[in-house]
């Protein structure tokens, strides 16, 4: 587990969003920040590891593909999920274990936005 170290604060107030939400822009989207090419390293991996070949498909097949890859293969969605985790300190470990279910939903909803964009940029 890493140690508390700061992270640069989101001031988010009350009425706009509640503690989860705090947590995705405060805690998550940070860590995800830094892992991207961590995140597209592994992605590609697996592609790669599995022989598939996105370059003939259509832009949209291939968000497509992004998508369904992390919904349905538990495989990549836990590494990816986990490499996340891995950058949560005591604390924030604590708070996603207490929110495990509507966190691991929202990490995935992040990493196909991230992967799907950086598909996007290639």
């Amino acid at each position: 587990m890493k140690k508390d170290t700061p992270r640069q604060k989101v001031y988010f107030s009350p009425e706009t969003a509640g503690e989860i939400e705090a947590f995705q822009g405060e805690t998550l989207r940070p860590i995800l920040k830094e892992l991207h090419h961590t995140i597209i390293k592994l992605y590609y991996h697996y592609l790669d590891h599995f022989g598939i070949d996105l370059q003939q498909q259509s832009d949209s097949q291939r968000m497509d593909f992004a998508e369904n890859a992390l919904k349905k293969d538990s495989t990549l969605k836990n590494i990816l999920i986990g490499s996340v985790i891995g950058h949560l300190n005591e604390n924030e470990l604590e708070f996603y274990l207490s929110h495990e279910s509507e966190l691991k939903k929202r990490i995935t909803a992040l990493l196909i936005k991230r992967i799907q964009d950086s598909i996007r940029r290639k």
